[in-house]
């Protein structure tokens, strides 16, 4: 006869720990992992941990972590373990959606796993995991499940966290089972299921034939819950249309195309289980003419590209590497345009990630991004990698403190030395804090080449506002030069283009609008400017890195 635990106080140091754990006891659950659709494998796996504890070999799994997007079944998959051991007598508790302060964060989770080991044989669940896990988290599930394996109780905890990857050496979990995004035939099966289930329900039928192709890929992308929420909106359909009783194929597809329109999109621009690689890769149509002054720094970027081709044979028996490049610089003057235009100039995919952006303060989710991009990489080769703002994915690892971000680091460096023997693939780094890299992102054959884009000089700001409104109705005495002498040393390229913007839609315009006037009468003077500088945030950037004082020796 099974149980639900409930927790008794208990000491941490020797004091009373006096903190509440909400935990909830409901009904056990009425499920089995026959009642899982599909993940045979999972199932299977799952079994080889179950097996072992209900019949206490002594030799059992202390901790599993269940993993994947929201949507597609892990709670029921838990449910399914904590019902097979509950009939071997297991007590099951759940822990979830509890809000504390960090310390208390600690303490409650460690509490509620000794209260497991008092309840033994049990399962503890640690619902939402990936809501509340934190470095000294980590380290505090760590001890306890050392403390479970000195005590040998039958103890399993189960995590459950919507990130998608297990790749992190820093997660303490001994097992790892992903729950992911249907495939189709798992999609179809589930189709099959929640057909049953809302025909079941009411006096409407269904006659769908899930081998249908229009409905095999009407089901790409979908997790289990758009699935079923698909399928009852084709029964709700219907059962508000007249002289219509049964739920037919193309129902079906109809309604489940509708939900994948209406789904809402992640940061990335799609789902984030089962990503499409290609979703890094960006059209560009910026050339380099397109881009005024910055002479020297193309040319630069041309060797880059073009030595390895024109010397192969020196690179192979003189061994070089393809180094990446590093545009450093303060932000605003070129350094994301110029990167577009190598790929542009020579036919390369662009593929363009904001290290923000790529982040993911799930543990091992940001090392499977950073994988997904290279990979990306290698499948539309030849290709340029541009990571913007990459101090943000390779600060320094003396002054990072969680252990998940060297992880990813490191992983940023392994996929790096995967490009030394190809020229196929370039690494363009933007920053505009090179002093905070790590220095192993910045040694020979990985980031080797360093380019500084300084802020305009007289001659290019000249150059970049022809090249940016050089069509722009200016009057006769609105020239690039007279433009330029407007701006302070220092104000990046951004500004001024911005400026002249500005100047055209907010005072140009406006004046003739007013006037009732319209193209033909479009004219941008010398006070549009002036005004547009009045309102335009103009200061220079006092974090401006120099060529000199880029604050990293060996800068060139």
């Amino acid at each position: 006869m099974s149980e639900y635990f409930t927790p008794e106080p208990t000491t941490v140091d020797n004091e009373p720990a006096n903190v509440d754990l909400d935990l909830t006891f409901d009904s056990t659950p009425e499920t089995s992992l026959e009642d899982v659709v599909g993940l045979d494998d999972a199932k299977a796996f799952a079994r080889n941990i179950i097996e072992p504890l209900a019949a206490d070999t002594g030799i059992t799994t202390t901790s599993l972590l269940v993993h994947g997007p929201s949507g597609n079944g892990k709670t029921l998959f838990v449910d399914a373990i904590c019902s097979e051991l509950a009939a071997e007598g297991f007590a099951i508790g759940w822990l979830q959606h509890f809000q504390n302060t960090p310390g208390d964060a600690t303490e409650i989770v460690g509490q509620a796993v000794r209260d497991a080991i008092a309840t033994a044989p049990s399962v503890l669940v640690l619902d939402q995991f990936n809501q509340y896990h934190r470095d000294d988290l980590l380290s505090t599930l760590r001890a306890e499940f050392g403390r479970i394996e000195q005590t040998d109780a039958r103890v399993l905890v189960i995590a459950t966290t919507t990130f998608d990857s297990f790749s992190s050496a820093s997660m303490p979990f001994e097992a790892a089972i992903e729950v992911g995004q249907p495939d189709t035939e798992r999609a179809c099966a589930l189709l099959e299921t929640y057909l049953q289930e809302f025909a079941a329900k009411g006096d409407i039928d269904a006659t769908v034939d899930t081998t249908d192709e229009a409905l095999r890929g009407a089901t790409d992308g979908l997790s289990a819950l758009e699935l079923r929420t698909g399928t009852k909106h084709a029964f709700q359909s219907v059962a508000v249309t007249p002289d219509v009783e049964t739920v037919r194929t193309e129902t079906l597809v109809e309604s489940l195309s509708v939900t994948a329109e209406s789904k809402p999109q992640s940061r990335f621009g799609l789902q984030p289980s089962q990503p499409s690689n290609d979703r890094f890769v960006e059209d560009t149509d910026v050339s380099f003419d397109d881009i005024g002054g910055l002479e020297e720094v193309k040319a630069e970027l041309q060797a880059a590209i073009e030595y390895p081709q024109q010397f192969p044979d020196t690179y192979e028996e003189c061994g070089l590497d393809t180094a990446g490049v590093l545009l450093y610089g303060p932000p605003g003057n070129g350094k994301t345009m110029l990167a577009k235009a190598v790929a542009n100039e020579y036919d390369r995919a662009f593929i363009s990630v904001e290290g923000p952006e790529l982040q993911d303060s799930l543990v091992g989710s940001t090392e499977k991004n950073i994988r997904q991009v290279f990979e990306s990489a290698r499948e539309n080769a030849p290709s340029v990698v541009f990571f913007d703002e990459i101090d943000a994915l390779a600060p320094d690892r003396n002054n990072v403190h969680a252990s998940f971000e060297v992880d990813f680091i490191n992983t940023l460096l392994a996929e790096l030395d995967g490009f030394k023997d190809t020229g196929d693939v370039l690494v363009i780094g933007a920053t505009n804090r090179p002093h905070v890299l790590d220095d192993a992102v910045l040694r020979p054959g990985r980031i080797e080449r360093h380019i500084h884009v300084p802020v305009p000089d007289s001659e290019t700001a000249q150059a970049i506002i022809d090249s940016h409104a050089g069509d722009y109705p200016f009057a006769d005495d609105v020239t690039a030069e007279w433009i330029a002498a407007q701006f302070d040393d220092g104000v990046p390229a951004a500004t001024m283009t911005g400026v002249c913007d500005h100047a055209l839609r907010w005072y140009a315009m406006c004046r003739v609008a007013d006037d009732g006037g319209s193209d033909g009468d479009l004219e941008v003077r010398r006070d549009d400017i002036l005004a547009a500088l009045e309102d335009y945030p103009t200061d220079t950037d006092d974090t401006a890195v120099s060529a000199e004082d880029s604050g990293r020796d060996g800068f060139y």
